[in-house]
């Protein structure tokens, strides 16, 4: 369970971030939220999601999502095979506020 009760960690700030997520992939498939942790001294979210590039291949992306900026940092993404996808997907979730 997540302590909530530091700055930046509120579930209102975690609906925003996955909100901002959310815009990026808008139309682009069903993304899974796959790891996420909290940095309380930079007060940044690292998170990595799984989506369908644009060639049809499982990605994991990276992004950093600045709490007080409100802004999401794109930092970097690696192919997985359908094997690491399998696995990733039964131990993660849809991105919440998602948009077909």
């Amino acid at each position: 369970m997540q302590n909530t009760s530091v700055i930046g960690m509120e579930p209102e700030i975690i609906a925003r971030r996955d909100q901002a997520l959310a815009k990026i992939f808008q139309g682009r498939g069903h993304v899974w939220l796959v790891a996420e942790s909290y940095n309380a001294v930079a007060t940044t979210w690292q998170v990595d999601v799984v989506n369908k590039g644009s060639q049809g291949q499982w990605l994991r992306r990276r992004y950093h999502y600045d709490v007080p900026k409100e802004v999401v940092y794109f930092f970097g993404a690696r192919p997985l095979s359908e094997a690491e996808f399998a696995k990733l997907r039964q131990t993660s979730r849809l991105l919440d506020g998602y948009l077909a």
